[in-house]
């Protein structure tokens, strides 16, 4: 990742294997950084967001954050795999998974702040289970615009604790992917609840269709599109249902206040029909039912994508 580098490792005691995710500490906000990430994390219990079990310091000025691995792999490399069988109901699982992870951590008052398909990991490689990861730009936010000082306990530091003050009355801060990046964050606006759903919907609209509303041909492109914020439903919407649609259109929204919050998406119909079968461990381990939608459409845009980005990141490390 951009932040860290991520290995597989064993714990020599038990032999239970865990993702450790190491970053290097480079200045003194990069070690504030991690520390906000990890009060977020010790405080999140979900079986939707991968979980934390130790963090700490090496010799080399680094942190190794030891986290629960997931195997799966990156969502959109999962249902852009020629053997995924995908679905409408399979999108329905998904994106219901997702809400579930994001209503909790609202509750928790934070803000993802960071919802790709990169940070959607896949649990296996068979069904449609999905854990939420990387916390690294999420940012606490109590609803309001007078942010209290928060102490925080952290793991790093031996249990000591951390003061956290939010020096802003307002959180604006320019964070997240582009592509997936609400408008209020291009335009570093107050960011809010809200700003974590306009990324679903975003998410939603391209696995349903294999297009992304907002992608341009290169990053000012996707800023300026984003920054607008028009959009419409492709040819490829015509095989998908009213209510799929609806969903969307309630989430792509420019005025953020009138974007649906994670409890009213669990309700709608699109969702609340099928939220059953998300706890149902023997159907969201198996292929979802439902007529097959052709996935090659969206191997070619991940494929283009993924191009865009190694393309992006070797011209920056240029300077």
């Amino acid at each position: 990742g951009k932040f860290g580098k991520v290995y597989q490792v064993r714990e020599k005691a038990t032999g239970i294997e865990f993702a450790a995710k190491v970053i290097r500490i480079k200045q003194q906000a990069d070690r504030q950084e991690v520390e906000r990430e990890v009060s977020i994390l010790t405080q999140l219990r979900h079986p939707r967001i991968a979980q934390i079990y130790d963090a700490f310091y090496t010799a080399n000025n680094e942190v190794v954050l030891v986290m629960e691995i997931v195997r799966g792999g990156e969502l959109f490399d999962r249902v852009a795999d020629e053997n995924y069988v995908l679905t409408e109901l399979a999108v329905v699982m998904i994106i219901c998974q997702l809400c579930e992870a994001i209503d909790y951590i609202h509750e928790q008052n934070i803000l993802h702040l960071d919802i790709k398909p990169e940070n959607i990991m896949c649990v296996s490689q068979s069904g449609n289970r999905i854990k939420l990861i990387d916390f690294g730009l999420a940012r606490y936010y109590d609803g309001t615009q007078d942010y209290s000082s928060r102490i925080i306990h952290s793991m790093i530091g031996c249990g000591q604790y951390v003061h956290e003050k939010q020096l802003s009355q307002e959180l604006r801060y320019m964070a997240g992917t582009p592509e997936f990046a609400a408008p209020e964050v291009i335009k570093y606006e107050q960011l809010d609840y809200h700003t974590d759903m306009w990324s679903v919907g975003v998410i939603t609209y391209i696995l349903l269709s294999g297009y992304s509303p907002f992608l341009g041909e290169n990053i000012c492109e996707t800023y300026c599109n984003v920054e607008k914020g028009e959009w419409n439903f492709t040819e490829e919407f015509d095989m998908v249902s009213l209510e799929a649609k609806d969903f969307i259109s309630n989430l792509i929204v420019y005025k953020k206040e009138k974007r649906m919050l994670p409890k009213e998406c669990l309700s709608h119909p699109w969702i609340a029909r099928h939220r059953a079968k998300v706890h149902n461990d023997a159907i969201l381990e198996r292929p979802a039912d439902g007529p097959i939608m052709n996935n090659k459409q969206i191997m070619r845009y991940n494929a283009q994508r993924k191009l865009r980005v190694s393309f992006f990141l070797c011209n920056s490390s240029v300077y």
